[in-house]
């Protein structure tokens, strides 16, 4: 009979303990085939509420005030301008060309904010020398949809002889009521937008008081604009068609070579998946010990002491 129950016991064990193995290899399977959690849709990571231009090949004109370069080249000053580094010069207005830069949203979300940089510079001498002025590298800030503003480097001398160093200078504001920015358009383009001189422009010019109307500017400004994509719209996109997804985040994969198809090679476990193995994992390992446990109990349960223990009255 003590035989018969510790075959019996040993045998309950056995199923016990396959069933609890059973069991752990089930999870550790699941875990290995666990997809990716939802919030985690290939492509979304790239989606941006935001919309984008990219400017370049930009060209600016603007004579900066006719009656200052009248009395530069006048019989007072006896001076005269030199346009360098790329800008030009013709009656009655200085250029610049190869103006590069972006645009982004403002804060109602119209495409209108961002600079548009150029280079080169014009030289003002007069007075014998006295006035030597030098004004640089424009840079065209589109504030909103209707205004603007042109920066400046202004260094050099003013008329009354005072020494001035000043970068990016907001040298004039600039109206564009009558020729709004519209990205749409391909090509911000106006011609004769109302400028007038800040009070930072009129302390590093020196000539002129803050709102004087300075000369007109024109610009050219051709963009090439992204289409902002919603990012709850490109999760669910992905979700209904992962082979879309799939398409999506394959382009700019090929495009980087073999940058992008090591960082795929290179992709981990999810976390639910790592989650899931350690359970498993856990499971596993618990069983295991509770079936070294288990024998050992039934071994000293069929030793000869025991029955002979059981068997004492």
């Amino acid at each position: 009979m003590p035989e018969a129950r510790a075959a019996r016991a040993a045998g309950a064990a056995r199923r016990r303990t396959a069933a609890v193995v059973v069991g752990a290899l089930a999870l550790a399977a699941a875990a290995a085939v666990l997809p990716a959690p939802s919030g985690a849709v290939p492509g979304a990571a790239a989606a941006t509420g935001a919309s984008s231009c990219t400017v370049s090949g930009a060209t600016l004109s603007w004579g900066v005030k006719e009656s200052f370069r009248s009395y530069i080249s006048g019989s007072i000053a006896k001076g005269a301008w030199t346009p360098e580094g790329g800008a030009t010069y013709a009656t009655p207005a200085f250029g610049w060309s190869s103006g590069a830069g972006e645009l982004g949203d403002d804060a109602a979300g119209d495409v209108a904010t961002g600079d548009v940089a150029f280079t080169g510079s014009v030289r003002f001498t007069g007075h014998q020398g006295v006035l030597d002025t030098t004004i640089a590298d424009p840079v065209l800030r589109f504030t909103s949809p209707t205004t603007a503003q042109l920066l400046l480097d202004v260094a050099g001398t003013t008329q009354e002889g005072v020494a001035v160093s000043s970068p990016d200078v907001p040298f004039a504001d600039v109206d564009l009521t009558a020729s709004p920015v519209d990205p749409a358009t391909g090509a911000l383009s106006f011609a004769g937008a109302p400028a007038t001189l800040t009070a930072e422009g009129a302390a590093a010019f020196g000539s002129y008081e803050p709102g004087t109307a300075l000369d007109p500017l024109t610009a050219d400004v051709p963009v090439a604009c992204t289409a902002p994509v919603d990012v709850e719209e490109a999760a669910v996109a992905s979700d209904a068609d992962p082979g879309a997804s799939q398409t999506a985040t394959s382009a700019p994969a090929a495009a980087s070579g073999s940058e992008g198809a090591s960082a795929s090679a290179d992709a981990g476990p999810t976390t639910a998946a790592l989650a899931w193995s350690a359970v498993a994992a856990g499971a596993l390992l618990g069983a295991l010990a509770w079936l070294l446990v288990r024998r050992r109990r039934l071994a000293v349960s069929a030793s000869p002491t025991a029955h002979d223990d059981e068997e004492t009255p």
